[in-house]
């Protein structure tokens, strides 16, 4: 009986040698499929939306000032029944500029390119 388990042992060993031997191979580069971008910027036609591309471009984040209800309410496979009424276009770049310097001058570069969210919204008051 214990000569039995032995050889199940043995052979089992084997096999899963075998396999793990012929499972690995050179295998081509995957490349991630071109994904569209989230948001259509830029928004409108204000002076802000070239700093808005340029955030954009060089952190990752969006920043949105015309959203819909499922922009502002939607986060992580839920919906919050708060509401959000757009701001007024013409206050975008002072409220850009207002961000800048009030919330991310504290930081280092690198910190803020890690840790920005995937978008930011300027809304004018909340519900």
């Amino acid at each position: 009986m214990q000569h039995t388990f032995s050889r199940w042992a043995v052979f089992a060993g084997i096999a899963g040698c075998l396999l793990t031997f012929a499972s690995c191979g050179k295998e081509s580069k995957l490349t991630p499929p071109l994904i569209p971008d989230a948001y259509q910027l830029p928004q409108g036609d204000q002076p802000a939306d070239d700093s808005i591309l340029d955030f954009r471009d060089n952190y990752g984040t969006y920043i949105l000032y015309k959203f819909t209800h499922l922009d502002f309410a939607y986060a992580a496979g839920y919906t919050i029944n708060d509401t959000a009424r757009q701001g007024d276009p013409q206050y975008v770049a002072e409220t850009l500029a207002f961000f800048k310097k009030e919330c991310l001058s504290f930081y280092p570069e690198e910190f803020t390119r890690k840790t920005l969210p995937f978008r930011i919204i300027f809304f004018r008051n909340y519900q």
